[in-house]
């Protein structure tokens, strides 16, 4: 496989990590009250850590600060073996992207019906892992806060976000967990720095529109590991979502 599992974060567990983290206060005001109280409703009012702009912080910035560094923390490797690990496939995937329109080389975007989502996924990961490097503090990664990988970064959010084809995985898990999962750490740690309209587009095209979370959905879709991967990947878009 292009990814060992080690490398994969297994989101049941990160969920559970996630709710003993937030606290109860934090997480209720997390959770939509109402259902006026979706993405048509919010409106950018301020900036809080890390130039993130985030809807409501003005009321809550303290929550929303340790909030950002709890799912930080999560998104970044822990030991010196997955620090080396993100620095090898960032240098990879830096390599692979396409330096003026951001998509890798070597997936497969348009002919993307029978492959298991596989370029979207791929595409995620990808990102994740050069997302992590930039952030990553340590004397022998040079691409910490390096502007040809922010570049790129950037460049791989506006392509799987404005100009990729649209997914036609037969799978739906494909579309509606395996995509949004390989991207949620991408997301988050280059919130500090992409465009608030391009973050809200990515979360409408790979979290709203695929129905990462469908409350009118009563069927296995919505249950057991797939309700504990949909409930983190949703907790995520509402944190970005402000």
């Amino acid at each position: 496989p292009d990814e060992p599992e080690e490398a994969m974060v297994g989101t049941t567990s990160a969920a559970l990590m996630v709710f003993s983290l937030l606290g109860s206060s934090a997480s209720k005001e997390l959770l939509p009250q109402s259902s006026e109280s979706g993405p048509e409703a919010s409106t950018v009012k301020s900036t809080t850590v890390n130039d993130t702009s985030l809807d409501g912080a003005d009321d809550h910035s303290a929550d929303y600060s340790a909030l950002y560094e709890r799912y930080f923390t999560l998104a970044m490797p822990k030991n010196r073996a997955e620090n080396r690990y993100v620095i090898r496939k960032a240098r990879a995937a830096g390599h692979l992207i396409h330096n003026s329109k951001g998509y890798f080389t070597d997936l497969k975007y348009f002919d993307n019906q029978n492959d298991g989502s596989r370029a979207f996924i791929q595409h995620g990961y990808r990102l994740t892992h050069m997302t992590e490097a930039f952030h990553l503090n340590k004397p022998e990664n040079r691409y910490y806060n390096n502007p040809n990988m922010k570049r790129k970064i950037i460049l791989g959010f506006e392509y799987i976000i404005d100009k990729a084809p649209s997914n036609r995985d037969w799978n739906w898990w494909g579309r509606q967990i395996g995509a949004p999962k390989s991207l949620w750490e991408a997301f988050l740690l280059a919130s500090t720095f992409l465009e608030r309209d391009l973050l809200l587009r990515g979360l409408r095209r790979y979290w709203i529109e695929t129905k990462v979370w469908d409350s009118n959905n009563r069927s296995g879709k919505m249950a057991g590991s797939n309700l504990a991967n949909r409930g983190f990947l949703t907790l995520v878009q509402t944190y970005l979502e402000g």
